[in-house]
């Protein structure tokens, strides 16, 4: 079911976002995906749309930079969306963790 929610929230992307913008917005949507978690019991349907958010612009971003992903691996999306940080960090030295910190340290 996550996996053509996905696919539909994909088709339904209208950015061309590329670069350092397009990193931007991914750090946005973990943050957002992350905070969605915190503060109390999250609403199932908030917490879904953080992470299908976050997934959207993530997939984005490995299409940018030509990290192989594919939506049917989002069937388990937290075991996808750690595979994928870990390539981009280890491969692209794009450690979106530490993107993170780094924003709500300044």
């Amino acid at each position: 079911m996550y996996v053509d929610v996905l696919s539909n929230a994909l088709r339904a992307w209208n950015s061309e976002l590329t670069g350092d913008a397009l990193v931007d917005h991914v750090v946005d949507s973990r943050d957002h995906m992350l905070s969605a978690r915190l503060g109390g019991p999250p609403l199932a349907y908030d917490l879904l749309a953080a992470e299908v958010a976050y997934d959207r612009s993530l997939i984005h971003l490995c299409n940018d930079l030509g990290v192989v992903t594919r939506v049917a691996d989002f069937a388990n999306p937290l075991t996808e969306r750690t595979r994928i940080e870990r390539v981009l960090a280890e491969s692209r030295g794009l450690d979106l963790g530490a993107l993170s910190r780094a924003r709500r340290q300044t």
